[in-house]
């Protein structure tokens, strides 16, 4: 039913991360202890819009992609009361350094843009 409208026309920037990438990391932190030395961000190698995103996964289910808002309704979206602060979170780049991690010998798993699209279809068919 596109309920979900795409504000900023989706150029924000999502950093997301695949579930296999998620234990991946883990099982390989436990196996070396220099990750024990501080924090570490997990993610794809790529970043992606948030119209990509939706792209992406719109593709994946066979469904079309979200319409996009005019750029000057976002300030007024964001006031609304309960909803405003959920919209707001697509307003911002979310963008994090995977390097630390991956100078430790850590490779996130395949190209992003399949992991989001076959992790759609899996959703959607569960």
């Amino acid at each position: 039913r596109r309920l979900f409208p795409l504000i900023n026309k989706g150029k924000n920037k999502l950093h997301l991360v695949y579930v296999k990438d998620v234990v991946d990391s883990m099982i390989f932190s436990l196996n070396d202890d220099r990750c024990l030395e501080g924090t570490f961000f997990i993610a794809d190698e790529e970043v992606f819009t948030v119209a990509q995103v939706c792209s992406i996964i719109s593709k994946a289910i066979g469904a079309r992609p979200p319409f996009k808002l005019p750029k000057f309704i976002s300030p007024f979206l964001v006031r609304l009361p309960y909803v405003g602060r959920k919209i707001s979170f697509f307003l911002k780049d979310r963008v994090y350094s995977i390097e630390r991690i991956k100078s430790l010998g850590f490779k996130p798993s395949g190209s992003a843009c399949e992991n989001l699209g076959n992790s759609a279809r899996s959703f959607l068919s569960n």
